[in-house]
């Protein structure tokens, strides 16, 4: 393990699949299904409070940009997974004046070993920050900013 917390993620990633696989728990898939669903009381704060912030900004002139950042595991599936989770932050963005930008497109096929920091940890390495970064310049160049 290469720093200190890998470790420590790694056993809580474990921990995490086997409860899934077992049914002791939901796993991502049935937490994030459960979490953007419109009849959970845990989403309807979250979701006003996101508005809120939005506007607040667009009231003060400035622009606003929500950026769907992937999950690196899941990169190469048809559909993507967790688009739906996506399509409603977007939707929600939009509704209250904000730019939203998807990074799927830019990593989208690319193998999770090679794009995601290890086995354990689903977040991007420095090759899809790279990707993601041109992505996020080319939106904010085409905003003019």
């Amino acid at each position: 393990f290469n720093t200190p917390l890998q470790f420590p993620i790694y056993l809580w990633s474990r921990l995490q699949r086997v409860t899934a696989r077992y049914s002791v728990t939901k796993g991502f898939d049935g937490y994030y299904r459960d979490l953007y669903r419109d009849d959970n009381p845990v989403f309807a704060p979250i979701k006003a409070k996101m508005i809120a912030f939005i506007k607040k900004l667009r009231a003060e002139g400035k622009q606003v940009v929500v950026i769907s950042i992937p999950d690196c595991m899941h990169l190469d599936e048809k559909p993507y997974r967790y688009q739906y989770v996506t399509d409603k932050v977007f939707a929600l963005a939009r509704e209250a004046g904000a730019e939203t930008l998807d990074l799927l497109p830019s990593v989208q096929g690319i193998k999770a070993v090679d794009i995601m920091n290890t086995p354990e940890d689903r977040h991007p390495n420095a090759e899809g920050h790279r990707r993601m970064g041109l992505a996020l310049h080319e939106k904010l160049k085409g905003m003019n900013l």
